[in-house]
């Protein structure tokens, strides 16, 4: 058996079994109070971090909530924080079907809607995605307006990673993604 004890306070962190082995050996760890305490002023925040990414990037929760969206995401969508947060992604990105009866994700649209299906595919089984084409219907000014978008998706621990490479108005869904 191994059992494991914190470094600094030598809490037991709990043990593990090993095969073909009666001997009582000792490994160390850290607990979560110690990782706090001596290494809280490690490191950056996260949002600091995305914060510095030049491109748009969402961070969106298994509900497919959106959670976060960097300052870059933040302008091109022209929306603070709090307008985004918690906000499923069609809300947040204007798509012009997520006022549907049926609400975002959930249309006849979705189910064809690129961008849905790839952040619904990281979050289920993990597969990154590095620039896709995709299309997206916006309530705009004039009416529905059509974008073009590359995106790539990734997952971290339970969080899909929606990043936006390039976008252009389209006036013909029929242009080809580059």
């Amino acid at each position: 058996m191994i059992r494991r004890i914190c470094t600094f306070c030598q809490c037991e962190l709990g043990s593990t079994q090993e095969a073909d082995s009666t001997d009582e050996r000792i490994s160390h760890g850290i607990c979560a109070s110690c990782i706090e305490k001596h290494f809280s002023d490690c490191g950056e925040k996260l949002t600091d971090f995305l914060d510095e990414i030049p491109l748009p990037v969402a961070v969106i929760n298994s509900d497919r909530r959106v959670q976060y969206a960097n300052k870059a995401g933040q302008n091109l969508l022209s929306k603070n924080l709090e307008q985004i947060y918690g906000r499923v992604g069609g809300d947040v990105f204007r798509c012009s079907y997520a006022h549907l009866p049926e609400g975002c994700g959930k249309t006849v649209h979705c189910h064809s809607y690129t961008i849905n299906q790839l952040v619904s595919e990281t979050a289920e089984t993990g597969t990154a995605f590095h620039r896709v084409g995709a299309y997206l219907d916006m309530d705009g000014l004039s009416g529905i307006e059509t974008v073009k978008l590359l995106i790539s998706t990734e997952r971290i621990g339970s969080f899909v990673f929606l990043r936006i490479e390039q976008i252009e108005a389209v006036s013909d869904k029929t242009a080809p993604l580059e």
